[in-house]
Formats: C-alpha cells, structure tokens, sequence
C-alpha cells in the first residue's frame, strides 16, 4: 500500500482531501492526519482539506482553519483521497469535485465499502482509516513523530 500512496502523489500536484457528510472524529481526525502530514512531508503540493462543516468541538485539532466547506474551491484536482467513506452518495455535495479528480484513492475501514475509486485501500481492522497508511510511510529510525501534531518528522 505504500508504493501506492507514493505513485499516486507523485503524479499529483493538485490534491483533494475529503471525508463523509455530517464528519465525525474520526472523519476529522483523518483527513486532518493526512493533510498535516503531507504539508509536512510534501512541502510542494497544494493539498485542500474539503468537509462539510464540522461540529465546533473538533477546532482543536491541529488544520481545522483550513477545512474549506465549497465544493467549487478546487476545480480539477490531479487527485482526490476519499478518507472514512464507506461508499460514493456519502460524499454529499463533494460527489461532484471527487469525479472530476484525474485520479481517486479511496482509504477507508467499513467492511461494506463497493471499492468506488480508481483505487481502494480498506482494512476494516484499522480505525481511523489514516492508520491505514501512515505506519507503512514511515521509513526508517530517521524519522520521528512529532507530540503535538502525531506526524512523522524527518
């Protein structure tokens, strides 16, 4: 699965983080996750975080500023990262701006989830879904993880 999440952006400059309606913590949790570390580790990239609004009580969270709740923010994205979406209707106004994505990577857990991506990657063993990838990116000893933000450090 990691050589998958590298070719993907690799050949990405443009991409779209996502999650389900109504995001929950673990919606949240993810999708910030990536986007903190792919700032981090991906420095050239521009990466939009795209949520539906959510609750107040999760503005603690390290990218919570940078949730953008319109669909029309990012035209056409080289690649947009479904996370925790167990099938395509439960991206909600976002269903639009996943499609016209060059390429589609959906991470998730839910047993039920009908692979609806160019590519799947889900583990119904692992909550939340971004445990799915961020273990297997990490190299080698030379890289830490970070106690505030739980992402990798080189």
């Amino acid at each position: 699965m990691d050589q998958v999440l590298k070719e993907k952006l690799g050949r990405a400059q443009t991409i779209v983080l996502m999650g389900h309606v109504r995001p929950d913590g673990d919606c949240v949790g993810s999708v910030l996750a990536l986007y903190l570390y792919l700032k981090k580790n991906e420095p050239s990239k521009n990466v939009t975080v795209c949520l539906e609004k959510p609750l107040e009580k999760f503005k603690y969270l390290s990218g919570f500023s940078e949730i953008v709740s319109d669909a029309d923010a990012v035209q056409h994205p080289d690649l947009a990262i479904a996370l925790d979406v167990s099938d395509k209707g439960r991206l909600g106004g976002f269903t639009g701006l996943f499609d016209r994505a060059a390429d589609q990577l959906n991470i998730d857990h839910h047993i039920t989830n009908p692979h609806f991506a160019a590519t799947t990657i889900c583990d119904p063993l692992r909550v939340p879904p971004v445990s799915c990838f961020i273990p297997c990116s990490m190299p080698s000893a030379s890289m830490r993880i970070s106690q505030r933000l739980s992402i990798p450090e080189l």
